[in-house]
C-alpha cells in the first residue's frame, strides 16, 4: 500500500532491522500477505493496523507480477493507495519508521543506493513513477 500527504508526498516504511529479510530497507507504506479466507482488501486493512495503527479508507492502484528471479519467486500483487497527514503508530517488531518523501527525493536514493530498498518497492517506484 502506498500511502500519501496532502502535500503528495509518499510515505515510505522502514523495515526493523530485525527482519528476516531486508532488515532495515525501505519498503512500501504498508505491506504484508494475504491470509487463508481473507480478500486483498480485507489483508491491506489489517496490515495497515498492524504495522502502521492506523485504518483508512483506500483505493486499487495497480494489479501486477513481481517476478524475483534471484529468489526463483513470482507474487501477484495487488497496490493500493490511500492518503493520511496523521501521526502512525508503527508495530516497532516490523516497522522502524514511517517517513513522507517527495517523488524526486526517493528517485535520487534509488538511483543512489539501490540496495536501501526493498525489491518489490524498486519494482513499483521503477515501474510506476520513473
Amino acid at each position: 500500500m502506498l500511502i500519501f500527504n496532502k502535500q503528495k508526498e509518499i510515505g515510505l516504511q522502514l523495515r526493523a532491522k530485525n527482519k528476516d529479510f531486508c532488515p532495515g530497507r525501505w519498503l512500501t507504506s504498508v505491506g504484508g500477505y494475504v491470509l487463508a479466507g481473507e480478500t486483498y482488501e480485507q489483508a491491506a486493512h489489517r496490515e495497515m493496523k498492524e504495522e502502521v495503527g492506523v485504518d483508512l479508507p483506500i483505493k486499487l492502484f495497480s494489479k501486477d507480477i513481481y517476478y524475483n528471479t534471484r529468489q526463483n519467486l513470482r507474487k501477484f500483487l495487488k497496490i493500493y493507495k490511500a492518503y493520511y497527514d496523521g501521526i502512525f503508530k508503527v508495530e516497532i517488531d516490523k516497522v522502524d519508521r514511517i517517513e513522507f518523501f517527495h517523488l524526486e527525493k526517493v528517485k535520487e536514493m534509488l538511483i543512489n543506493d539501490e540496495d536501501k530498498f526493498h525489491p518489490e518497492l524498486s519494482f513499483i517506484l521503477k515501474k510506476y513513477f520513473y
